[in-house]
């Protein structure tokens, strides 16, 4: 009868301390979408890993091999874990220090932040990246346009959506920037797909509405 205690409380102990693992992905079967903890002397098979949404929405982001994680093992069974990415380690800090930022670093240095203090979106992405925005029913950009003149004083223009047929630019008024000598002030233009909108008498209208300190292509859809 003891020795039936002594062994059922062992067993006790031995599924409490295999209920969290801090390891780190030793292997990867991105196919699958599974992965190998090591943690310790603990190696598992392989194991799924925990995602933001997995039904009608679906979110994907894959820890890789290396990344620290913490493996859960429901009834302290580790061939029945569950992966949740990720603890901060030496090699790979925290990207920011304040409680109102949300901030995401790619290692190829694309930086994604939010500050919901200063209300600013930032988005920076390395030479040569690409972006596509790819919207059927149309695209609205409400906001100003702000650049610096040659002191280095901010300054802020409307953008104008120009109809087109297949492209839209949006233009702002002309703004300075160190010229060189004899180098005339350009116009920035901001180019989008945009649907199979009518360019002719949308366009004249928009043309004729516009304040005269905003200059417009010919041809916007050239």
């Amino acid at each position: 009868m003891i020795n039936h205690i002594l062994q059922r409380l062992a067993e006790v102990e031995r599924r409490l301390s295999n209920i969290v693992f801090i390891g780190t992905i030793m292997d990867a079967d991105y196919d699958n979408a599974l992965v190998k903890v090591e943690a310790g002397a603990l190696e598992t098979g392989w194991l799924h890993w925990m995602t933001a949404r997995a039904s009608h929405d679906v979110d994907y982001w894959a820890p890789e091999i290396g990344e620290q994680v913490l493996l859960l093992c429901p009834d302290g069974e580790p061939e029945l874990g569950v992966v949740l990415p990720a603890l901060y380690q030496n090699p790979f800090p925290a990207t920011d220090n304040r409680p109102t930022v949300r901030r995401t670093r790619f290692a190829d240095g694309a930086d994604l932040s939010y500050d919901r203090e200063a209300h600013a979106l930032k988005i920076m992405l390395p030479e040569g990246a690409t972006t596509a925005l790819i919207s059927q029913g149309g695209i609205a950009i409400v906001g100003m346009y702000m650049s610096r003149d040659i002191s280095g004083r901010q300054k802020t223009s409307p953008i104008i959506p120009v109809p087109c047929r297949r492209t839209a630019i949006f233009t702002t008024a002309i703004h300075t920037v160190p010229l060189k000598q004899g180098q005339r002030p350009q116009q920035r233009e901001h180019r989008n797909e945009w649907g199979q909108q009518d360019h002719g008498a949308d366009f004249e209208r928009s043309r004729a509405s516009s304040p005269k300190h905003h200059r417009y292509s010919d041809d916007p859809c050239r």
